[in-house]
């Protein structure tokens, strides 16, 4: 009875994974897709210099920012396009606030170089690319 058991749990979890390989997470030209969900890379996300002084400029460098994630044959990813990347205060005290748009080059990859307000509380921020947090720096005073 318990191999009966085992058997049984092992089948419906295995049917889960499979069913879960690849989901719809909402298409749009605009949208961000990877993640655990799926098969595709999540975006990468780093900030330099890392810790940004105040009122100094910053640059974020981006990869895997695909527009879809077509990780089930359904021909070629194409890359991102009009991605907002805003910053927030890790604690909530600020933010978010709008910094860039990024375009994805056919390789995926995006650059910009953003100006850190004087007027940045300093502390730790998060990255967040159409809403989605995908890195932390920090920002210190000059």
């Amino acid at each position: 009875m318990r191999h009966v058991r085992f058997s049984l749990i092992v089948a419906v979890a295995t049917a889960v994974t499979v069913l879960a390989g690849c989901s719809e997470n909402g298409g749009g030209p605009t949208e961000i897709q990877g993640g655990a969900e799926a098969a595709c890379a999540a975006p990468e996300v780093a900030v330099t210099p890392n810790p940004v002084v105040v009122g100094e400029a910053a640059t974020l460098d981006a990869t895997n920012l695909e527009a879809t994630c077509n990780d089930q044959g359904e021909g070629p990813a194409a890359p991102a396009a009009d991605v907002t990347v805003s910053l927030e205060a890790v604690d909530g005290s600020w933010g978010p606030s709008d910094v860039a748009m990024l375009d994805a080059a056919e390789d995926f990859t995006a650059s910009a170089t953003f100006l850190l307000p004087s007027d940045t509380v300093p502390g730790w921020v998060n990255v967040m690319l159409d809403g989605i947090q995908y890195a932390t720096f920090e920002v210190v005073a000059p």
